[in-house]
């Protein structure tokens, strides 16, 4: 069973503005699809401190050779897989979420 993956809009703007490699591109496009076959393929989200939490349930999967993380939700209801959040572990670690 086949989900499909939706990239919120703040997560398409990050990628367009963050992301310059062809390579590291491929590689985003390449998990989102493996996403679609394994959504829970990624780690359960669950930070130590309260201030990290988020008000829904996600999964994270950190993108091999890139510096990237992918958070997402899985809805099995409607079998979609939102990637809420692209994380650059370079950039300012008090600017997630």
């Amino acid at each position: 069973m086949t989900y499909r993956v939706t990239f919120a809009n703040s997560a398409l703007d990050f990628i367009e503005e963050h992301v310059y490699s062809e390579r590291i591109l491929e590689r985003i496009e390449t998990y989102a699809e493996l996403l679609a076959d394994y959504p829970r393929i990624g780690t359960v989200y669950e930070p130590s401190y309260p201030a990290a939490k988020l008000p829904l349930p996600c999964r994270y999967i950190n993108i091999p050779d890139t510096p990237f993380t992918l958070f997402y939700s899985v809805d099995d209801a409607v079998q979609e897989i939102d990637v809420l959040y692209v994380n650059f572990s370079a950039g300012n670690p008090r600017g997630r979420f």
